[in-house]
């Protein structure tokens, strides 16, 4: 058996999600829902697969491949005249010598297909619910002439009408189908997804609870509460007090900040979504949200609503120019203490200027592509994320630290920088955590344990810090860290009746 998958232009009806991506390369669970289709249609033994592309072909290219890590062969057919597709099925070979398979990537019925690939006639699968035809159809050999003669849909239409009309074809009624035709669908889609409706499908993750699945490296606030069914992708985050679910779907590199609401919906990828939201019955691609039920697309341009993460090279230039201006204004303050520190490591014997190779971050996963940057800091001793704060950590590493910020290497405040050897050496998901973050010269562990005078768990400190990290966290850090270490002091001396120094 010969699968054809038709991948149609953009519809309207999809309110502007085909413009980022073909509807059939949307997330649907784990994966997007492309990959469902083929997994179910190699399930049910077709092997060969021509697919007929007419909008974002090098996407859809890029992420199947050549079907060999399902076991199946694919070859890709390019429409050079938009929606006249169809007059491709006259160059694949096969189609006179074996009963072939005509599906879109746009929906898919799901029933066992296979019971009909021995038919003698064709056999058309009309939706159940909405009556029309789902656009898959069993042809045995050769039966394509009528079909390629039209070239389009609509001519595809009425050649299928025609044979069942004519009584040469056969009508098979089904109940479900894995669609994407429209927003509405696509989330219905979900929601049996979610229901365990399509035993045949599988989602990816640990299901820690009946109806949650949750994938590596994901960060949820205590606070948040998740109600069943809810698929997280990996390395997304969830804000102090998001509710999240029935029938959630966030995809992976997701952001849900404090107080936000998503029932119903579907976050894809790369997505943030801002504070105080409620999603309900929609779809947010990015800075792009689409209600299903209002029928009604809009793309959001504040970004403190929605946004777009990918965007965030962009935005973390603009955040580490102000840093940098900032660092080259505490070094002109401070120049006095550094002009001190300078002259200590230079009297002093058992101390010197050193510097430690860091790992720059964000970075990929593969330790073949990491960038590193000299960090200079005061001490005898090799450098390590692990060393204590207080003032010998201002002097030996904030003060010589500075340098780097201003040079735009590092963060005022982040996770503690790592040397290519301290990262290697963390467990896989701490990894994980740590490669998609941002180092800094103040930490919350430092500032923790200022403030509480033991050294907090690293692991927690730093997911809790990623998972609620924004420059309003970061500048809180700092004032805490600056009080930490010249108010506190004076303000517990006073209310001991002694000076500090005493």
């Amino acid at each position: 058996m010969i699968g054809v998958i038709v991948f149609p232009g953009p519809d309207e009806a999809a309110y502007g999600l085909a413009e980022q991506m073909p509807l059939s390369l949307l997330p649907l669970g784990d994966r997007p829902v492309i990959q469902h289709m083929i997994e179910f249609l190699a399930h049910q033994g077709v092997r060969q697969f021509e697919l007929i592309l007419e909008h974002s072909p090098e996407q859809v290219e890029q992420y199947l491949g050549d079907g060999t890590r399902w076991g199946c062969r694919f070859r890709y057919h390019l429409v050079s005249q938009p929606g006249r597709g169809y007059r491709l099925l006259s160059v694949i070979a096969g189609l006179e010598k074996e009963a072939w398979l005509l599906a879109h990537a746009d929906q898919l019925p799901y029933i066992p297909l296979a019971d009909y690939f021995n038919e003698t006639q064709p056999v058309a699968f009309f939706d159940g619910e909405a009556g029309g035809w789902t656009g898959t159809a069993i042809f045995p050999a050769g039966r394509i002439d009528d079909a390629v003669m039209q070239g389009s849909r609509a001519g595809l239409d009425a050649h299928v009408a025609a044979l069942i009309a004519g009584k040469a074809g056969r009508v098979v009624q089904v109940p479900k189908s894995i669609s994407v035709k429209t927003p509405a669908a696509l989330l219905q889609t979900q929601r049996d997804l979610l229901d365990r409706t399509f035993a045949d499908l599988m989602i990816g993750g640990n299901e820690n609870e009946r109806g949650v699945w949750i994938s590596r490296n994901v960060v949820i606030h205590p606070s948040a509460h998740i109600t069943p069914p809810v698929y997280l992708g990996p390395n997304c985050r969830l804000g102090k007090g998001a509710q999240i679910g029935p029938y959630a779907v966030i995809s992976g590199n997701c952001i849900v900040d404090a107080h936000t609401t998503v029932e119903d919906s579907l976050i894809t990828s790369g997505s943030y979504v801002g504070e105080h939201l409620e999603l309900r019955d929609s779809i947010v691609s990015r800075n792009l949200l689409v209600n299903a039920r209002l029928e009604t697309g809009v793309s959001i341009q504040e970004s403190f609503l929605l946004g777009n993460l990918a965007d965030s090279p962009h935005r973390s230039w603009l955040g580490a120019a102000a840093e940098a201006l900032a660092a080259i204004f505490l070094i002109v303050l401070l120049s006095p203490l550094i002009l001190l520190l300078t002259l200590y490591a230079a009297i002093a014997r058992h101390v010197e200027f050193a510097v430690a190779e860091i790992v720059q971050t964000p970075a990929g996963g593969n330790s073949q592509s990491w960038t590193t940057y000299r960090l200079p800091f005061v001490s005898a001793a090799p450098w390590s994320a692990c060393a204590p704060g207080g003032w010998k950590s201002l002097f030996t590493r904030f003060l010589p630290g500075l340098f780097a910020v201003a040079r735009g290497k590092i963060s005022l405040v982040g996770l503690p920088p790592r040397t290519r050897e301290e990262v290697n050496g963390l467990p896989k998901d701490w990894q994980s955590l740590y490669l998609n973050g941002k180092a800094g010269l103040i930490t919350e562990a430092t500032v923790l344990e200022q403030e509480h005078g033991m050294a907090p768990d690293a692991y927690l400190t730093e997911a809790c810090y990623c998972a609620t990290r924004n420059w309003k966290h970061d500048l809180g850090l700092f004032a805490r860290y600056v009080f930490s270490l010249f108010v506190r002091p004076h303000f517990e001396a006073g209310v001991q009746g002694q000076s500090p120094a005493d």
